[in-house]
């Protein structure tokens, strides 16, 4: 502790003979990390584990063998007419469909960047060529050659490759429009198999719409996929090239289809969604959260701070070092690369809120050293003071946020991380400006007597009432506790673990009613596939893997949740239906691999492709594609278990099964949540308990600091369950968040009870009476500060953001009132003294 001591007192010199050289190395500093921030950019991926999960890696796979495989929009088209196939409507979806084909995100900008790379003969020359009518979708097979030449002659120049690679993208940033406007329609003609668009013309009349009508709805490859069953609605499906996680390229062609449809005059209504629509919207929310909350939570926080310290200075000074810490982290997570999420989007939120909390305790400390000394030895004071306790609390909540990175969930991965390095910065900005700053403003001895005075008498009465209830009756207070925490605690056992994405979205959002209104109509619009891998050739065309696929598909047909499957057995029947005149609809039992083989090879020669969705060209892989109404991860994970169990024995011999897609990774999130809150809960008890003990040299402290936070886990869990809230991918990082901040009371409240046990004689009742009337008025207002901070996220748009901000909230002020009643009981009932060692310690130092 002397060593401790020794230290601060050197550190505060160099701090104030130094002052130049480190206020000009703060601000070369935090304009480096502000520059930085221009670069910063948005991950919209709606998938929580990384790409080398074992289910991205199969989704990738998938697509280099299936087509169909991309990021999809859909755009419904849904009318108040008898039918969609009216000639207005179908006028508007055949539009539509060349409308959309027509979108490229290339802009004027890219001119002159090609321009600026004609370095030689043959790069200027392929440059003018594709220059010549402008760059878009006709211009892939140039773009190509040019970045191969570059490639070729210029490997190093990564920039410009990189350049190129994502202007092919743009330039033709869709890989197919799929519509009743050219859907393969499969009819027999002349004795012949006949594949043509299903609307090669737009039909004139009412006639010739109904004779479309009923050719499109004799096809059941189309129903509920295509076109409604309620003959109410049609989609169009827009498959995008742009990665899931480009979310600059996915909002722009958002904006552009989006832009279609408003300059589009019509009767019907229209409604956007699909995997690519929500990633969109995710990209939409993480910058409408950004601009709504950082202002929000500086108000907020700004009012706490006047209400507390009734000066400018407590106001401006605690805010500048949290938007200063603010710009630091943000300034690294774009440094290394790393982009804003759904979850990272909060960093601001927290950092704003943990940032004052160091400079609320230093400033409070300062106020009171200042009635008696000048602004330097005040401020050498007050580091005296609090530099040890600060700094443990930096350690103890660095800890309980990097708990969190243990998690395989990216996005909680990459949370714990950056806001457990932002807490470090928070702690080297505290200590390093108010030092700076203070002894430079203007002294005022009579605001610093009047802030004691004007602090809402609520608190010192709420201090002064559990001080005595833990004093009078010790025994009662701790039952009531475990009383309460236990009964909470029994209820939080029926939390239910879950994640959903689009439910999470707000009511009022256009993603989440368009969504709604395309179910309303459709089979659904999240994706999965069941995916049959096999070595042998032409395995697809054997009756036996025909007979099992139509098995499983049938299976997974009858879930509740899954609206509309599809395999290469459908387009069989489809063939076998125009076909046989056998009167049957669908392949027979009975077929051969002989007329297997043959229906294929019919469907080779009328040139039809869309098959290659569910097939590979060596008929050696198919998939079942299903649609589901919604993305909840438990539903998803019985859909799977259920197909896994059936399928289990029945599999042929060589085949083996894969489950990828949107509704698989929802359904893998489940057990990681689960592993991330345990994980979370045992690093953050583990690290921060041995730091206690070691802290306070005492196994019975070490408990007692621990206790509330336990505490306020269990109520919290009550709290969900009462609430019907999940455990998502939100809520799972309340462990490590409470552990990481909550701390902070038990630290400041056992180490100021050591100091003044050692004091005042070792008197227990006098060192907690003492000490409640010292940290009481901190400990409240860091824990209003902070609860109303996080709070401001109950604003967005996301429910699991919204639910995390609600119970983050809470959490502050539970773990704040219970360790203001528990501590002082528990340290009557089990202490009522402390070791020789420590009370040495407490004497040695002014902590």
């Amino acid at each position: 502790m002397n060593q401790m001591k020794s230290f601060t007192e050197k550190y505060s010199n160099f701090v104030l003979n130094n002052s130049k050289l480190l206020t000009s190395l703060l601000v070369i500093v935090s304009l480096f990390f502000a520059v930085q921030l221009l670069w910063i950019k948005v991950n919209p991926s709606l998938f929580l584990l990384d790409k080398t999960h074992e289910g991205r890696i199969h989704m990738d796979r998938a697509r280099d063998i299936y087509s169909g495989s991309g990021e999809q929009i859909l755009v419904g088209v849904v009318t108040d007419k008898d039918s969609i196939f009216n000639v207005a409507s179908l006028e508007q979806v055949s539009a539509l469909s060349k409308a959309f084909a027509t979108l490229n995100l290339v802009t004027e900008k890219d001119t002159e960047a090609l321009q600026a790379l004609a370095t030689d003969q043959q790069s200027s020359a392929q440059i003018d060529a594709i220059l010549e009518h402008g760059v878009n979708e006709d211009d892939k097979f140039k773009l190509s050659k040019l970045l191969e030449h570059v490639r070729a002659t210029q490997p190093q120049q990564l920039d410009t490759i990189h350049y190129l690679e994502g202007l092919l993208v743009r330039a033709a940033p869709i890989v197919r429009i799929r519509s009743i406007a050219n859907v393969e329609n499969i009819q027999l003609k002349d004795e012949f198999l006949d594949i043509h668009d299903l609307m090669e013309t737009v039909p004139k009349n009412v006639e010739e719409a109904r004779k479309l009508e009923q050719e499109a709805y004799e096809n059941k490859l189309f129903i509920d996929s295509l076109i409604s069953a309620d003959r109410k609605s049609t989609m169009i499906q827009i498959e995008l090239l742009i990665d899931e996680e480009d979310s600059y390229n996915l909002q722009k062609f958002y904006g552009k289809v989006v832009d279609v449809l408003n300059n589009t005059d019509s009767a019907d209504s229209f409604h956007i969604g699909g995997t690519a629509t929500y990633m969109a919207a995710i990209t939409q929310i993480v910058e409408q959260d950004n601009n709504k909350f950082f202002p929000f939570v500086v108000a907020v926080i700004a009012l706490l701070l006047f209400i507390s310290f009734r000066s400018w200075q407590g106001i401006w000074l605690p805010l500048s070092i949290a938007i200063v810490t603010l710009i630091w982290t943000m300034g690294v997570v774009s440094l290394l690369g790393f982009k804003l999420n759904i979850i990272t989007n909060m960093i601001p939120v927290f950092l704003i809120s943990i940032a004052v909390a160091d400079a609320i305790h230093f400033l409070t400390a300062y106020d009171k050293y200042k009635q008696s000394y000048d602004q330097t030895v005040s401020v050498v004071k007050s580091l005296d003071h609090l530099m040890l306790p600060m700094l443990l609390t930096t350690i103890t909540t660095f800890f309980g946020f990097f708990a969190l990175s243990s998690s395989n969930l990216s996005f909680i991965r990459e949370f714990g991380l950056f806001v457990a390095i932002g807490v470090v910065f928070a702690f080297i900005l505290t200590v390093t400006m108010l030092p700076l700053i203070l002894p430079r403003l203007k002294s005022n001895q009579a605001q610093a007597k009047a802030t004691s005075k004007g602090l809402l008498n609520v608190v010192e009465k709420f201090g002064a009432k559990a001080n005595k209830l833990s004093t009078s009756k010790p025994w009662l207070v701790l039952l009531a506790l475990v009383v309460l925490i236990g009964t909470m605690g029994t209820l939080g056992s029926k939390v239910v673990v879950d994640n959903e994405n689009i439910a999470s979205f707000s009511d009022s959002t256009r993603v989440r009613q368009d969504n709604d209104a395309l179910n309303a109509h459709f089979g659904g619009t999240i994706p999965v596939s069941i995916w049959f891998e096999s070595e042998q050739k032409e395995i697809l065309k054997t009756p036996e893997m025909a007979a099992f696929v139509r098995d499983i598909q049938a299976h997974i047909s009858a879930h509740e949740h899954v609206g509309y499957t599809l395999s290469y057995v459908d387009y069989l029947d489809r063939i076998h239906d125009v076909i046989a005149d056998d009167g049957q609809s669908t392949l027979p039992e009975s077929a051969t691999q002989e007329l297997i083989s043959q229906y294929f090879l019919l469907y080779e020669f009328g040139q039809g492709t869309e098959i290659l969705d569910v097939i590979d060209y060596d008929y050696m892989n198919t998939r079942i594609i299903a649609l589901s109404h919604t993305d909840k991860g438990t539903v998803w994970q019985d859909i799977i278990k259920s197909v896994s169990a059936y399928a289990e024995g029945k599999l042929p011999s060589g085949v083996t099964m894969h489950v990828i897609g949107t509704g698989e990774l929802q359904a893998s999130n489940i057990p990681e949540i689960i592993n991330s809150q345990i994980s979370s809960f045992v690093i953050s008890v583990a690290l921060i308990s041995i730091l206690m003990v070691i802290l306070f040299r005492s196994f019975v402290l070490g408990f007692i600091g621990i206790a509330p936070l336990i505490s306020t886990i269990a109520m919290l869990a009550g709290i969900m369950a009462l609430l019907d809230i999940p455990l998502d991918i939100g809520t799972s990082m309340i462990c490590g968040i409470c552990f990481g901040v909550g701390i902070d009371y038990s630290i400041h409240f056992i180490s100021v009870y050591k100091r003044n046990f050692a004091e005042l004689n070792e008197d227990v009742n006098s060192a907690l009476a003492q000490t409640m009337q010292t940290v009481c008025r901190p400990i409240l207002v860091n824990s209003l500060t902070l609860s109303c901070g996080f709070f401001m996220l109950y604003f967005s748009d996301y429910a699991a953001i919204r639910n995390l901000g609600v119970l983050v909230a809470m959490s502050m002020i539970l773990s704040a009132v219970i360790s203001l009643f528990m501590l002082p009981t528990l340290i009557r009932l089990t202490n009522r003294g402390l070791p020789s060692e420590v009370i040495e310690g407490a004497q040695g130092s002014k902590v």
